[in-house]
C-alpha cells in the first residue's frame, strides 16, 4: 500500500508533467497566434491597398465626369445668354 509520502510524490510528479505539457501547448497557441495575427495583418494590407487603388479609380471618373459636366453646363448657359442677347439687341 502506498504511503501519504509515496502519493504526494507522484502528485508532484504528474503536477510537473502537467505543468510541462500546459507550457509545451501554451507555447504551440502563442505561435500560431502570431501567425494568424501576422497572416491578418497582411490580408488587411493586401485589402486596404485594393480599396486604395479602387477608390482613386473611381475618383478619376467622377472628376473626369464633373468637367465634362461643367463643359455642357457653360454651354448651354452660353446658349441661353446668346438667345437672350439675339432677342433684345
Amino acid at each position: 500500500m502506498a504511503t501519504r509520502a509515496d502519493l504526494s510524490a507522484r502528485i508532484d510528479t504528474l503536477e510537473a508533467k502537467i505543468n510541462v505539457r500546459i507550457d509545451a501547448l501554451e507555447a504551440k497557441v502563442s505561435a500560431r497566434i502570431d501567425a494568424l495575427e501576422a497572416k491578418v495583418s497582411s490580408d488587411i494590407r493586401d485589402s486596404e491597398s485594393r480599396s486604395r487603388a479602387r477608390i482613386d479609380t473611381l475618383e478619376v471618373k467622377v472628376s473626369g465626369e464633373l468637367t465634362l459636366l461643367k463643359w455642357m453646363l457653360s454651354l448651354v448657359v452660353g446658349g441661353i445668354l446668346a438667345l437672350i442677347l439675339k432677342a433684345f439687341f
